[in-house]
């Protein structure tokens, strides 16, 4: 029997226009835990108002199928953003970071959070060579969109879901089965199935000791001890998280740090100086400047606006 794998979420704010993004989010680390007696999560979002600009972002072990009920929401990957409306679905891969912001509201969408074996181990009987991971992977912009008249079709199968996931406890034998409905869906208007080959997301779980290390030290992290984490020697753990995560290792531990910098700059009146050597930067000018190059503002343009938006909030 395959070993239960917590699901690892957390959020990190992330340039994604030219404006600075402004987030107050404190770090925080959330446990889910999908299994091959629980595979599927199913989550009810309602958001009664739009944020303006503001985006939460996330990653996590497990497969994201996402649903839009009622309002639209922009889902981005990369810099890559992708505008979802009613009906629409969208996928993201294991460890994959993405940002979500509304943009029309009310938002209400459907969350579905799948442990990757399930996928990877599913065959059925009349088709049994159908690629179920395909969906997950490629360019965020590229991957399969439900066909215009068939997003009633898939309002329905939400509406399923969220029936079978209410009941206590849920009903998994069919939130699997409507699940398994809806990426069908998904693939009758994808003909010939775009992508390439399957990458088992298996080994996404592999990396999973270093991204909590990484989550859980306010400094650095150096790459010998997050491969030791893993049991992997420095070349193939460098190999392996790059592959996986799209993103270098060193890339990944300096985005984790600004932003715990950010959220110190929003949330307290440190100095600058102090809040660059907190998180591993020896010099303020290298922090300023590898803050811009992320956030597109300096450290006490950032801590500005994050005032300046309090501001406006207490006003109200």
């Amino acid at each position: 029997m395959l070993r239960q794998r917590p699901i690892l979420l957390y959020y990190l704010p992330m340039r994604v226009a030219k404006q600075p993004l402004v987030s107050r989010t404190s770090p925080s680390v959330l446990d889910f835990s999908v299994s091959e007696d629980r595979p599927v999560l199913v989550t009810h979002v309602i958001r009664p108002v739009s944020a303006g600009r503001a985006q939460t972002h996330d990653m996590h072990y497990a497969l994201e199928v996402g649903i839009v009920l009622r309002g639209r929401v922009q889902r981005t990957v990369e810099q890559t953003a992708v505008e979802f409306g009613p009906g629409d679905v969208w996928f993201h891969g294991p460890w994959e970071m993405h940002g979500v912001r509304t943009v029309h509201a009310p938002r209400e969408v459907v969350h579905c959070l799948v442990w990757p074996p399930f996928l990877t181990e599913l065959r059925l009987v009349p088709k049994p060579k159908i690629p179920w991971l395909t969906p997950f992977q490629g360019p965020f912009d590229t991957r399969p969109r439900v066909p215009a008249g068939r997003r009633g079709e898939v309002i329905k199968i939400a509406r399923r879901l969220l029936a079978c996931a209410d009941k206590e406890p849920d009903d998994q034998m069919r939130v699997c089965l409507a699940l398994i409905e809806l990426l069908l869906v998904v693939f009758d208007g994808c003909n010939p199935f775009p992508g390439g080959p399957e990458r088992p997301p298996m080994a996404a779980g592999s990396i999973a000791p270093a991204v909590v290390l990484v989550l859980h030290t306010p400094g650095i992290v150096h790459v010998n001890a997050a491969a030791r984490s893993c049991g992997m020697g420095r070349s193939k753990f460098m190999a392996t998280f790059s592959a996986l995560m799209r993103i270098s290792f060193g890339e990944f531990c300096q985005r984790q740090r600004l932003r715990r910098a950010a959220a110190q700059l929003a949330a307290t009146d440190l100095p600058i100086k102090s809040v660059a050597r907190e998180m591993g930067f020896t010099t303020v000018p290298h922090f300023d400047h590898t803050f811009l190059k992320f956030y597109g503002c300096t450290p006490t343009r950032y801590r500005q606006l994050g005032r300046s938006a309090a501001g406006q909030r207490k006003d109200a």
